[in-house]
Parts: C-alpha cells; structure tokens; sequence
C-alpha cells in the first residue's frame, strides 16, 4: 500500500494588491498553511507528497519563499516522505530557472517533472509508477491527455497534470480535457491542479481524480470562499483507492453586511489581513 497527500495552486508569494500593508500577513498565511500540510504528511505517515503545480505564484519566487520551501522539504525528506512536483502556468519552467537550481541538495526523495513531455519514476519500494510533466506555456491549448503516449511500470500509477478540466459547452485553452480522456487513462490516481476550487471529478473502486483547489482562498470571490482541502488517499497492493479530503485553510469569517456601503468598504478593510478571507456580500 502507499499513502499519498495532494495539494496544488499554493501560490506562494502572491502581491495582493487589495490588501495593501496587509498583503504580507496574508502571504505568511499561505506560507503557515503549506507548513501545516507538510506537517500533516508526517503525521498521517504519508508516503509520497504531491504537488499539482503552481506552488508559486511565479517563476522567480523571491528568496525568502525559496528558503522556506527548501526547509519544508528537508522536513519532509528526513521523515522519508517523496516529494512530486509539476511547474504549473504560474511557476513554470524555465532555462536555469528554479527548478534546475534550487532543490538539488535534497537528493533522491524529491522529484520535479521538468519536460513537457510525460516522464515516468517507478518507486520499487511501493510498486507503484508515477507519472507527470511541466506545464508548456508554448503548446497551452494542446490536449496532452488525448494521446499521452505513456510508459508505466507499475499496476498501480499516479499522474501529476495542470490543466482545464472541460465543463460542456465551454472552451479552454490552459492544457484542456474531457472527461472522456481521463476515463481512458489507466490510472489509480489522477492528481490535477489549475482550479483554486475543490473539485472531485469521479472517485471509483480503483480510480480516483481531483482538484485539491487552493489551500488558501486567493480572491474575495466565489472561487476563493469557502472550506479549503488536501486529499488523502491510499492505493492499496490491488489497485483499490481510499479518497479522504482533510480541510487546512485558516480561520474563515463570513459575514453579510447590508443597506450601508461605508460598513461594507470598513469591514472589509478591517478583516481581510490575517485569519478572515471570505466572500462577503451587500443586499444595498
């Protein structure tokens, strides 16, 4: 059996202009919930950590999230956890970027799909094959999952992708797929990033796929609101998969406020720095 925790569009580093002089609490929110997945890995005795893209808001994240993140991950590893992770549209890869440069002392434990194409890292120890590849900013509106072109060890498998899952009668360009194409895929799990909301596309017997979303609420918008995830899950020697979401966002305040604008515009002001980010309406 191996036990995975997926997380994605952790946006480390993000301005949040809206916030003013407050926009650094709220970075430091974002950086505190990171630490608090990691730490939830170590405790559930997670074995493999996954990220689905965009852990950073940016390709050239600054040197404080570097070295925060440098030092989750050495957490991480010296409690034998496997780090995957994928560039996403936000922290892409690029020449000598961060990727190539940053991480290489951890060793053997952390893993970092560079290419755009799909690579393959057979674990030996769990018998299980995982699978993923960088975000192309050059090919975004290339279906990769139509014809992924796979090469799979393992029974059990799992696939890292950042894209656009397609809802009907709409267009996307950020590496799109149907729903068709991920039933097609073999995988046990599909772990996707790109959507900052929650999002559970199908959960079977023996194949699982989701959007984590956001585990900080990004926006005041109905994006952004709400309950924020990780998902837990084990595959077990047969292929069969155990999904459980674990919810990790900060204390969330909501409030509806009417009839008055100026209360509206201060309250606001007043609760969007530290542990209150939610969606908050007015009737006036």
């Amino acid at each position: 059996m191996v036990k995975f925790i997926h997380t994605a569009d952790v946006h480390l580093g993000r301005e949040f202009d809206q916030f003013d002089e407050r926009g650094e609490e709220r970075r430091e929110d974002i950086r505190l919930t990171f630490r608090r997945i990691a730490g939830l890995a170590v405790e559930k005795g997670i074995d493999l950590f996954l990220i689905s893209g965009d852990l950073f808001n940016s390709p050239n994240p600054s040197k404080k999230d570097l070295e925060f993140v440098f030092e989750t991950f050495r957490m991480l590893c010296d409690n034998n956890v496997v780090i995957f992770i994928i560039p996403g549209n936000h922290d892409y890869s690029i020449p000598n970027g961060i990727w190539d440069r940053e991480f290489n002392s951890l060793g053997e434990n952390l893993h970092i799909f560079t290419s755009p194409k799909f690579e393959t890292i057979d674990l030996e120890h769990f018998k299980v094959s995982v699978v993923g590849c960088a975000y192309n900013r050059n090919q975004s509106n290339f279906r990769l999952l139509e014809k992924p072109g796979l090469k799979i060890s393992h029974q059990n498998s799992i696939l890292l992708f950042h894209g656009s899952y397609e809802y009907p009668n709409q267009e996307y360009r950020d590496q799109p797929f149907s729903l068709e194409e991920l039933k097609r895929l073999p995988f046990n799990y599909i772990a996707l990033g790109h959507y900052h909301r929650h999002l559970g596309i199908f959960s079977e017997e023996k194949k699982a796929c989701f959007y984590p979303g956001a585990p900080e609420g990004l926006n005041l918008d109905e994006r952004n609101a709400g309950k924020r995830y990780v998902i837990l899950g084990e595959i077990s020697d047969q292929g069969e998969v155990n999904i459980t979401i674990e919810e990790v966002q900060r204390k969330m305040a909501y409030r509806e406020l009417t009839n008055d604008p100026e209360k509206v515009k201060q309250y606001v002001s007043d609760h969007t720095g530290m542990e209150n980010l939610g969606l908050f309406t007015s009737t006036c």
